[in-house]
C-alpha cells in the first residue's frame, strides 16, 4: 500500500488538544512544516480564530506513542480581536505567515527567535487566504471582495490589486476565497461569483490581468489546491460537489487586474513567549465506504464529482503525492478522498468522534492527511499502517468508539455478539437461548481481528452483572472488573488470530444461587499488540421473554439504575437509542417505565419496573427487541433490550404403565408434545409419597412423541407426576395434567392353621423326626 492511497481501513489518530486551548468556536487552518532543520521538522500549525492563538504539534513518530507536545502561542490584541484565520510556512525564512480578520492585519511569526511582525491592510478590506510569492513576498486575499494584496516583508511595500470583468461593473463584485499556487501560477476562487481566477506574478509584482475559469453556478465555491500533475481542484459545499479544472483547459474568459495602491508600508512588533504542553493520543482504526463517482464532464474540460452522501458540505480540500484529493465533509462528519483515475472512486471515512465538523486540511510530506475539527478539542492524522485491532462488540457505525477507553462498548444491536446455549436445547450453538438454573450453560463470544497482522494470545474473560441501565463500574480494559458489580464466570485463551479472521469461543457457566434471575453478560479481550481499545469490551443482557402469539399480554421485568456521574441529575428512561435514533414500537405495542423522570444523586441507584404490554396482533416466530436507553440531564449512561420472540402454542400428553406396582418394580412412562417437535428436550417430574420430588428427562422422537422409565419407587403409596417442556423458537412450552401410579407391598400366599391334634397324630403316626421335618418345610414356605 502506498503512503497516502485511500484504504479500506486507515488509522485515524487524534490529538486531544489541552482545554481551553481551543474554543468551541474555532476556525483552524492546517499547514505542514516541512523543513528539516532542527527547528522544524515536520511541526504541524494552525490558527485558533476565537481564541487568538496559533498552535504548534509535534507529530507522533509510532503506533505506541501515547503523548505529544503541544505550543500554543497567544497573540497580542493591541487592536482589539484578531481572530486569525489562515496561514502558510515559510521555511526559507523560518516564518508563520497568517491574516488577522478581525483587526485586518497580514501577521508573521519568527518561531525561532518568536518576533512577531503585523502589517494592518484593514483600509483595503478584511484579509482571508494566504500564500507566498517568492522567497520574500507573499500574496493575500481580501474577503467579500475582488481584491487581493501582495506584500514585501523585506522592503514594505505593498500593492494591492482589484479584479473585475473587462468594460464591466465597477470592481468589488464578488468575494475572495482560498488562493493556492504552483512554482508560476496563482489561483483564487470566488465564492460569490462561482469562478476559479489564474495570475502570472513577476517580481516586482507586475500584473495585467487574469484568466476566468467557470465553475458550476451555486456552488460558493471555497477551497482550493493543486495536485502533482497541476489540475486545481476545488469544494463547492453549496452543491456537495468536488471540481476538477484539468491542466490545459481553455479559460472562459479574461478579466482586468487593476492596481489600487503601490506604496509602503510600516509595521508593529512584538515578542511572543510559547507555552508548551504534553498532550494525550487515540489510535483508532476507521473503515470506508467505498462509491464509485464518476465525474460529469463539463466544458474544457471540468470535472465535476458529486459527494455520494449529501448533504456533506465539502469544505477543505488537498491532494496528496499521489494524486488524491481529500477533502474534509462536516455536513456528515466525514473525511473523504477522490481517486480520479481510472473510474472515479470516493472513499468516505466517518469520524469517530460524534459531530465534530472537521474543517481544513492539508497533506504532510509522507502523506498523511491532517484536519482540524471545528467543534471539539482534537486534530486529526488519518495514514494507512499495519495493526492489530480485536473485536468482540458489534457497533454502529463498526469503528465508532465510546467517549473514554476503558467504557463499554454498547451492543446497538440485540443481535450481540455474546450469546447462550442452555443445555436442555442439546447444546446447538446457533441459536441464543436463556440461560438455565441448575445446569452447565455454554456462553459464546465472537472475537474477530479487524487488523492487517496476525494477533497472539488473546484472554478473552466473561462475567455477569444484574440487569441494569447503568452501571456503577464499568468493565475496565486494563484491570478486572471489580468482584461487587461484576462477577468472573472464566476465560479463554485464544493462541493466534488472523488478520481478517474471526472465532466463536465458550466457556462452561454453572449460574450460581445467589445470582440474578436476569443477567447481563460482559466480556473483554486482552491483546498485547492491540491498538484500538474501544471495541474489545461487549455487554448484553441476556434471557429472551418468551410470549405466546396472536394472545395480549403484560411482560414485568425489573431492572436498576446508577448514577455513575459525578454529580446528580434527572434520570429519564426512553424507548429506542437517544435522539435521533428511531424511538417508534411495534404496532400496538406499549411500554411503561415506573419511576422515570425523577432526581438521582451521584453513586445513588434505584429499581425501576419496566412493564411491556403486547396486542394479540403478533405472529408466530415473530421476535421482537425493546430497545430502552437511559439519560442523566440528558447525557447517555446505558441502554438495555429485552428480546421477546412470539411462538406459538402447545400441548403436552402423559401416560404410565402399570398403574399399580409392587415395591421397587419399574413404571414406564410415555407421552406427546403437539405440534410435533424433533430431539426436545421433555422433564418428568415425580413426587414420592414422602413429599419428595425428583426429575428424569428424555427427549422427543420425530413424531414428537417420548418415553422413559424408573425404578426408585421404594416407599408405599400413590406417586404422582406430570411431564412438561421448555418450548423453542417456535412453540410455547406446555405442561400436563398431573397423574398417578401406586406402589404396594408385595401380595402374601395363605397358609392353613395347624392344630394340637395334628402335630400328635404326626408325633404317634410317622414319628417325632416327621414332626420336626415338617414344620422345618413350613417354615421355609413361608419365608419364601
Amino acid at each position: 500500500m502506498v503512503p497516502g492511497t485511500p484504504a479500506p481501513v486507515m488509522l485515524l489518530r487524534e490529538y486531544l488538544l489541552p482545554s481551553p486551548a481551543v474554543s468551541t468556536h474555532v476556525i483552524k487552518r492546517l499547514l505542514v512544516d516541512i523543513d528539516n532543520s532542527s527547528y522544524s521538522s515536520g511541526y504541524i500549525w494552525s490558527t485558533d480564530y476565537a481564541l487568538d492563538k496559533l498552535y504548534r504539534l509535534t507529530p507522533a513518530t509510532s503506533l505506541t506513542q501515547t503523548m505529544s507536545m503541544f505550543r500554543e502561542y497567544q497573540l497580542p490584541n493591541y487592536f482589539g480581536p484578531r481572530n486569525p484565520l489562515c496561514l502558510y510556512v515559510d521555511d526559507v525564512n523560518l516564518t508563520i505567515w497568517f491574516t488577522d480578520p478581525a483587526s485586518g492585519q497580514v501577521s508573521a511569526l519568527n518561531y525561532v527567535t518568536n518576533v512577531l511582525l503585523d502589517w494592518n491592510v484593514s483600509a483595503w478590506g478584511i484579509p482571508g487566504d494566504i500564500e507566498r510569492v517568492s522567497n520574500t513576498e507573499v500574496v493575500f486575499t481580501f474577503l467579500n471582495s475582488t481584491r487581493f494584496g501582495i506584500l514585501n516583508p523585506f522592503t514594505m511595500g505593498l500593492a494591492i490589486y482589484t479584479i473585475f470583468p473587462v468594460g464591466g461593473p465597477a470592481p468589488g463584485v464578488g468575494s475572495l476565497a482560498k488562493i493556492a499556487h504552483n512554482t508560476t501560477h496563482y489561483y483564487m476562487t470566488d465564492s460569490m461569483n462561482d469562478v476559479l481566477y489564474e495570475f502570472q506574478c513577476g517580481i516586482p509584482p507586475i500584473l495585467s490581468g487574469v484568466r476566468v475559469y467557470p465553475l458550476m453556478a451555486g456552488g460558493q465555491s471555497h477551497d482550493v489546491n493543486l495536485d502533482p500533475s497541476q489540475n486545481v481542484w476545488v469544494t463547492q459545499p453549496g452543491l456537495d460537489n468536488v471540481c476538477e479544472q484539468l491542466t490545459g483547459s481553455q479559460y472562459k474568459d479574461f478579466w482586468d487586474a487593476s492596481l489600487e495602491f503601490d506604496d509602503y508600508i510600516t509595521y508593529n512588533v512584538n515578542y511572543l513567549e510559547p507555552v508548551d504542553y504534553d498532550i494525550p493520543i487515540r489510535l483508532t482504526p476507521i473503515r470506508a465506504t467505498v462509491f464509485n463517482t464518476t465525474p460529469t464532464i463539463l466544458g474544457d474540460p471540468l470535472h465535476v464529482y458529486a459527494v455520494p452522501t449529501a448533504p456533506s458540505l465539502p469544505i477543505g480540500i488537498a491532494a496528496d503525492n499521489g494524486g488524491y484529493a481529500w477533502f474534509t465533509c462536516p455536513g456528515d462528519n466525514k473525511m473523504c478522498a477522490i481517486d480520479p483515475l481510472p473510474m472515479g472512486f470516493t472513499y468516505e471515512y466517518l469520524l469517530p468522534t460524534p459531530n465534530c465538523l472537521p474543517l481544513y486540511t492539508t497533506i504532510s510530506d509522507n502523506d498523511h492527511v491532517w484536519f482540524t475539527e471545528y467543534a471539539v478539542q482534537t486534530w486529526g492524522e488519518l495514514f494507512y499502517g499495519d495493526f492489530v485491532d480485536i473485536r468482540v462488540s458489534p457497533s454502529r457505525p463498526k469503528h465508532y468508539p465510546p467517549p473514554t477507553p476503558g467504557s463499554i462498548r454498547w451492543t446497538w444491536e440485540p443481535g450481540a455478539e455474546i450469546w447462550v446455549d442452555a443445555p436442555s436445547n442439546g447444546y446447538n450453538p446457533s441459536d441464543h437461548d436463556s440461560p438455565e438454573r441448575p445446569g452447565v450453560n455454554h456462553v459464546y463470544a465472537r472475537v474477530k481481528n479487524l487488523g492487517t497482522t496476525t494477533a497472539n494470545n488473546i484472554n478473552v474473560s466473561f462475567y455477569y452483572h444484574n440487569m441494569s441501565l447503568g452501571f456503577a463500574q464499568w468493565i475496565p480494559l486494563s484491570t478486572d472488573p471489580n468482584p461487587t458489580a461484576w462477577f468472573y464466570i472464566d476465560s479463554y485463551i485464544i493462541a493466534s488470530l488472523a488478520p481478517g479472521a474471526q472465532v466463536d469461543i465458550y466457556v462452561d457457566w454453572s449460574i450460581p444461587s445467589t445470582a440474578p434471575i436476569h443477567q447481563c453478560i460482559g466480556v473483554q479481550a486482552k491483546c498485547a499488540t492491540d491498538i484500538n481499545l474501544y471495541d474489545n469490551v461487549c455487554y448484553r443482557n441476556l434471557n429472551i421473554v418468551t410470549a405466546l402469539a396472536g394472545a395480549p399480554a403484560t411482560i414485568t421485568r425489573k431492572v436498576w439504575i446508577t448514577n455513575n456521574q459525578p454529580a446528580g441529575g434527572i434520570v429519564r428512561v426512553a424507548v429506542g437509542p437517544p435522539p435521533p435514533g428511531d424511538r417508534t414500537l411495534p404496532p400496538g405495542w406499549q411500554v411503561s417505565i415506573t419511576p422515570n423522570n425523577f432526581y438521582l444523586g451521584s453513586g445513588e441507584s434505584k429499581e425501576l419496573e419496566i412493564q411491556i404490554n403486547i396486542p394479540d396482533s403478533t405472529k408466530p416466530t415473530e421476535r421482537v427487541s425493546i430497545h430502552l436507553s437511559s439519560t442523566i440531564d440528558n447525557l447517555v449512561i446505558g441502554h438495555l433490550w429485552f428480546e421477546i420472540r412470539l411462538v406459538g402454542s402447545s400441548s403436552i400428553t402423559c401416560a404410565v404403565t402399570p398403574t399399580t406396582v409392587n415395591l421397587n418394580e419399574v413404571v414406564y412412562f410415555s407421552g406427546l408434545i403437539s405440534p410435533a417437535v424433533v430431539n426436545e428436550t421433555v422433564y418428568i417430574h415425580i413426587t414420592k409419597p414422602d413429599g419428595v420430588t425428583y426429575e428424569i428427562g428424555t427427549t422427543t422422537n420425530s413424531s414428537g412423541g417420548f418415553s422413559a422409565s424408573t425404578g426408585l419407587n421404594n416407599i408405599n403409596g400413590t406417586y404422582s407426576f406430570y411431564t412438561y417442556w421448555n418450548g423453542n423458537s417456535k412453540y410455547m412450552g406446555a405442561t400436563s395434567s398431573t397423574c398417578r401410579y401406586t406402589v404396594q407391598e408385595p401380595s402374601q400366599p395363605v397358609i392353613p392353621p395347624i392344630s394340637l391334634d395334628l402335630i400328635i397324630g404326626f408325633v404317634f403316626g410317622f414319628g417325632l423326626m416327621a414332626v420336626i421335618a415338617l414344620i422345618l418345610f413350613l417354615i421355609r414356605r413361608r419365608k419364601s
